[in-house]
């Protein structure tokens, strides 16, 4: 019984030489394409240092502390923005004054609450004012109070979306 099997003539040393050449050269591109991005990310450590060398160096001057300021209130806002909408609640309550022909002489807001002083005015369109405030999404815990004086109230809110 003869085997049917043949030996492939294009087998042998000839063709594992270049199979082990051509890997060779693959495994040395790929080495040289790590090396080519080791070298840049080096450069770019480098390059970040030294502008943290130099924003170091230069963090003393005014500008630079006018800017940490401005970056420090940046990041407040932002942490304010994210978990309330103090400017929007602002809005609903200025909207719903000039309703009622009222102009804050001074307000303020922050992540937490809403403060508004306005002009005295009858008790009863101030009760109707607070539920009206009260009555927007933004805004609960409206309060009114007197400044003592009889010419002005102090009203304040929390904000819907407060934390804290």
């Amino acid at each position: 019984a003869r085997s049917v099997l043949r030996a492939d003539p294009r087998a042998g040393w000839p063709r594992v030489e270049r199979w082990a050449a051509a890997v060779t050269v693959g495994a040395a591109a790929l080495g040289a394409c790590f090396t080519a991005q080791s070298i840049y990310y080096h450069r770019q450590e480098a390059a970040a240092l030294d502008r943290a060398e130099v924003y170091r160096a230069g963090r003393t001057g005014p500008a630079a502390v006018r800017t940490l300021a401005d970056l420090a209130l940046i990041r407040g806002f932002q942490t304010h923005a994210a978990s309330a909408t103090p400017l929007l609640a602002a809005a609903d309550a200025f909207r719903v004054c000039r309703d009622f022909g009222l102009e804050p002489s001074s307000w303020s807001v922050d992540g937490r609450g809403l403060k508004m002083r306005l002009a005295a005015s009858d008790p009863d369109a101030l009760a109707e004012l607070a539920a009206a405030l009260e009555a927007e999404p933004s805004l609960r815990g409206v309060a009114v109070k007197s400044d003592g004086t009889g010419e002005a109230v102090t009203l304040s809110a929390d904000l819907a979306g407060a934390h804290g």
